[in-house]
């Protein structure tokens, strides 16, 4: 932005100037005002010290490149706004005596079957979906526990472990592999 604020103060052509008109035209006023041009030309950006044509090419590119991320950035942040909000009207919706989620963000489904899938989306977001997110955290602390077990026996040189207690020695290659499958 301060390169082109810095190169419009400094522009005669009159081509330039509506270039750099059509240019500004795309950035919204908030940032135009936020910013003031360098103070001296030796401070603008080496590629544009030529002030040409070529030189605003470059600066517009830049500048919708910029444009974009920002606008990603707003769209990141209102997806989030909207995640978080729907989270909170889950929360008020817990005790729902009509068993559906009531919020502004989503729409309610008509006829009977619209009513029933309501209701399960309901009985799915408040009360299963926490029950199998605690459900696979507990799995997945156990097969950590039973990692870092293994990984402590293993570095200690333990004579018992409980690995080699579930495969038996006496059976043949075949069968130790097929026990160890079904584990």
């Amino acid at each position: 932005m301060q390169n082109l604020l810095t190169i419009q103060r400094n522009v005669r052509d009159l081509d330039l100037k509506n270039c750099i008109d059509q240019i500004q035209q795309q950035i919204p006023i908030e940032a135009i005002s936020a910013t003031s041009a360098f103070e001296r030309n030796d401070m603008l950006d080496p590629s544009f010290k030529k002030q040409d044509l070529q030189a605003l090419v470059k600066l517009n590119a830049r500048i919708v490149k910029c444009l974009l991320q920002i606008q990603r950035a707003e769209s990141a942040y209102e997806q989030a706004l909207e995640n978080v909000f729907y989270s909170e009207d889950l929360l008020a919706n817990q005790t729902s005596a009509e068993w559906k989620v009531i919020s502004p963000l989503r729409r309610q489904r008509d006829g009977q079957q619209g009513h029933y899938l309501d209701i399960w989306d309901w009985v799915w977001e408040t009360k299963l979906r926490p029950k199998c997110f605690l459900l696979c955290g507990i799995i997945a602390s156990l097969l950590s526990t039973a990692i870092l077990v293994g990984e402590l026996a293993i570095l200690f040189k333990a004579e018992s472990n409980i690995f080699r207690a579930l495969v038996r020695t006496d059976l043949g290659f075949f069968s130790a592999n097929v026990s160890l499958c079904s584990l």
